[in-house]
């Protein structure tokens, strides 16, 4: 994914360091399009798939 810096707008490089991207310009550090903070239970996971699945046939059935 590329990621523009929400600060200033140029584009962040993932760090090799850790699980983030750095600005060049601004030295920002971020996360969000890596995930690091949004980890999911398997379960979570799994209902999440099932609500899609379930979705799905609603719509076939209309």
């Amino acid at each position: 994914m590329r990621c523009s810096c929400p600060v200033c707008g140029d584009f962040m490089i993932h760090a090799e360091s850790d699980a983030s991207c750095v600005c060049p310009s601004c030295l920002r550090r971020c996360s969000a399009c890596l995930g690091t903070d949004s980890v999911l239970s398997r379960e979570s996971i799994l209902a999440m798939k099932q609500a899609n699945a379930a979705q799905k046939d609603a719509g076939k059935k209309e």
